[in-house]
């Protein structure tokens, strides 16, 4: 991020952010940060953030500034808390001299070089997930009964239980469609058979390759 702009509303959210970090212990930032520059290629970055910040509001804003900041931002970043802290009365400053050391050294310590390098990566290799292919948006099951008709169809023999199974999604290009089939009971069964395997395939990719995957998942982002 090159610049910041000074009146609009993305200025003060990211503002608001940025002093977030003078309300936060070091420590905090020291672990948060050592997490992130551990032997993981991807790490799952919500529930670290989960791990150390239980405020919602300084999660939310921990979250924002790691995906929207870099390490080469933290000069221009800290200049302008400072300009902005200068702006007002000496004795009306909102943030004290103490609040803004915390708030450099707090900033320093969650941008690094290498805390960046794990963070990107886990969202790069996220996108790709759902960069590829049709993503399912919900599945639907709709369970009914066909009659069966005599040879002239002038009466009901029986009836026949089918399971219409309703699969929506979205294409790459935004467009959302849905497709269906009509399943018997053997049919559906054979259904929960395929998903159980590869269920089970999935659980052992992950326990082999969980270094690898981001956020430790094979299906995604958490």
């Amino acid at each position: 991020m090159t610049n910041f702009p000074d009146q609009d509303d993305e200025s003060q959210q990211l503002l608001r952010d940025l002093l977030a970090l003078s309300a936060m212990p070091n420590e905090t930032m020291v672990l948060l940060a050592s997490e992130l520059q551990g032997e993981k290629s991807f790490v799952s970055l919500q529930a670290l953030l989960n791990k150390y910040i239980s405020n919602r509001e300084a999660n939310e804003a921990i979250a924002r500034l790691i995906t929207n900041l870099d390490v080469d931002a933290i000069p221009l970043a800290t200049q302008w808390v400072q300009t902005w802290r200068e702006s007002f009365d000496e004795d009306k400053k909102p943030l004290s001299d103490e609040d803004f050391e915390l708030f450099t050294r707090n900033l320093s310590t969650l941008l690094q070089p290498s805390t960046i390098a794990v963070i990107r990566r886990t969202q790069k290799a996220a996108s790709l997930l759902l960069a590829t292919g049709n993503q399912i948006t919900g599945l639907a099951f709709i369970c009914d009964v066909r009659p069966v008709y005599n040879e002239d169809k002038s009466d009901i023999e029986g009836f026949v239980p089918l399971t219409t199974m309703k699969l929506y999604f979205d294409r790459p290009n935004a467009e959302k469609e849905a497709v269906e089939v009509v399943l018997t009971a053997d049919q559906l069964d054979e259904v929960f058979e395929r998903v159980a395997g590869a269920r089970e395939k999935l659980s052992i990719m992950q326990n082999k390759f969980s270094a690898w995957l981001p956020n430790g998942n094979v299906g995604g982002a958490s």
